[in-house]
């Protein structure tokens, strides 16, 4: 008797231990932003304005592509041009402005907001950028002020002041092969021990890792319907994951428990 007893304990804690590591996130997005405008196919990053409570979606490939403007609830509140040509976006909660990595090595910009929020074009940060490679997609660590970027398996950090190379990351954990792996775009989520994730696009999975030891700590199932892509159309914001369906011309954001265990 006490030794089933004491098999069926190990057999919860096994549960436990393996529910706090793989979960799934929402069978269905629980937001949805629908471009309007037709320009553009390759949608790069979304990211969410925290002070005014608004969501920016951009394009990559040409400056004037669509950057439009979304409130929480996914309504169209401006249509405008992106203003360069943008990769990786994130908020600076530092400067309170929108900021991203352009290709190659073109500069990080910032995106001028009124007081309301609004688009009202762009400057440049840093003139000329180092990046690991040209369609590279940035991401922000706000913590200690780095923009990262994700080249093959390997995770490289550069200075948000200057734009020079500091160091890398490497990471670890993961079995399947990182062609499997969305391959511009690394997502910073901010969240103790789970600040880096990566998108599996084959089999539909998000890893996140624990940036300084590189091991990965949780992975999330995506639904199987989940638009997934090898480059591009993956993003992180307000703690949703965003994935870009090409053929609705729409950012779904599925919201995940990031912040738990």
């Amino acid at each position: 008797m006490r030794l089933n007893l004491y098999l069926v304990l190990i057999f919860l804690l096994l549960l436990f231990c393996f529910s706090c590591k793989t979960k799934q996130v929402g069978v269905k997005p629980d937001i949805v932003l629908k471009i309007q405008q037709t320009a553009g196919h390759n949608a790069t990053s979304v990211v969410y304005n925290p002070d005014k409570k608004m969501y920016y979606a951009v394009f990559g490939g040409n400056e004037s592509f669509p950057l439009e403007v979304f409130d929480e609830e996914g309504k169209t509140l401006r249509k405008t041009s992106v203003g360069f040509d943008a990769r990786g976006l994130w908020w600076n909660s530092s400067t309170k402005q929108i900021e991203g990595n352009s290709f190659a090595n073109h500069g990080i910009m910032a995106v001028q907001l009124t007081d309301k929020g609004f688009p009202n074009g762009v400057k440049t940060v840093i003139n000329n950028n180092d990046q690991p490679e040209d369609q590279s997609c940035g991401a922000f660590d706000q913590e200690k002020n780095e923009i990262i970027y994700l080249y093959k398996d390997t995770i490289y950090r550069y200075n948000r002041s200057s734009g020079k190379y500091i160091d890398k990351y490497g990471l670890s954990g993961i079995s399947v092969k990182f062609n499997c792996i969305n391959k511009t775009t690394v997502i910073y989520t901010g969240i103790l021990a789970k600040e880096i994730g990566l998108l599996d696009h084959e089999n539909k999975k998000i890893y996140l890792f624990d940036k300084s030891s590189g091991n990965l700590t949780t992975s999330f199932d995506l639904p199987s319907n989940a638009p997934t892509f090898e480059i591009y159309r993956f993003a992180f914001a307000n703690d949703h994951i965003w994935l870009y369906n090409k053929n609705k011309r729409a950012w779904y954001g599925y919201v995940i428990s990031v912040r738990e265990h």
